[in-house]
């Protein structure tokens, strides 16, 4: 098993390895039908490997939320000098659309990740792991207005409200996206967005 001194993860060429492979897995097979039998056939790692380091599906894809987690603190940490609003619309535009990761879309990232929360009443572990990604990037969006408004970008709001009505609308139209197969309400709501809320945010100058 991954020791303690590694944060609980194999060494790190490994582990980039494994996260991918169970990412493109969970992507193509979802939740239901994954095994470590498919991870193991999208990389070039043993399943026996893969047990040694995980003992179980639910460790390994938990694993994997703690890394799609680390990937996107890492890239919105690359705009760490960035201004606010520029770094707003990173972190708004991979809520909204998702990563590009693995050779997998933003639609196959959403897609996975609402079967997961399909299983997160049930399972403790996914809904603890699910629960912390969310408020740890709604954190992100808090700080980045905060930021903004400290530089004068945007205009005073309540940042905990702002972040919250943006986020809950835009899972919302997302999802129904996924249920309906619509394809038009995560866009109505992203124009909306604009043009009734972020028209509040930014500053009259800035925002022409």
């Amino acid at each position: 098993m991954s020791s303690p001194e590694d944060g609980g993860h194999p060494p790190p060429e490994t582990y980039e390895e494994l996260m991918s492979a169970t990412y493109r897995a969970l992507c193509r097979h979802g939740y239901a039908d994954l095994t470590l039998r498919k991870v193991a056939a999208e990389s070039d790692r043993s399943r026996a490997l893969i047990h040694y380091h995980y003992d179980s599906k639910n460790h390994l894809v938990v694993s994997l939320l703690e890394y799609l987690f680390e990937t996107f603190s890492a890239r919105l940490n690359d705009l760490a000098g960035a201004p606010p609003d520029d770094r707003l619309d990173a972190l708004l535009d991979w809520v909204a659309y998702g990563p590009r990761i693995a050779g997998q879309s933003g639609q196959d990232y959403h897609t996975a990740i609402y079967e997961l929360r399909a299983q997160a009443p049930y399972n403790e572990q996914l809904r603890t792991q699910l629960y912390s990604n969310y408020v740890s990037i709604q954190q992100m969006c808090i700080e980045i207005i905060r930021d903004g408004i400290e530089q004068e970008l945007f205009k005073t709001v309540d940042p905990e409200e702002f972040t919250a009505i943006v986020f809950h609308a835009i899972s919302s139209a997302r999802n129904v996206d996924l249920m309906h197969e619509t394809g038009n309400a995560l866009d109505t709501v992203l124009d909306g967005l604009d043009r009734y809320l972020f028209s509040q945010l930014y500053v009259d100058s800035v925002r022409e």
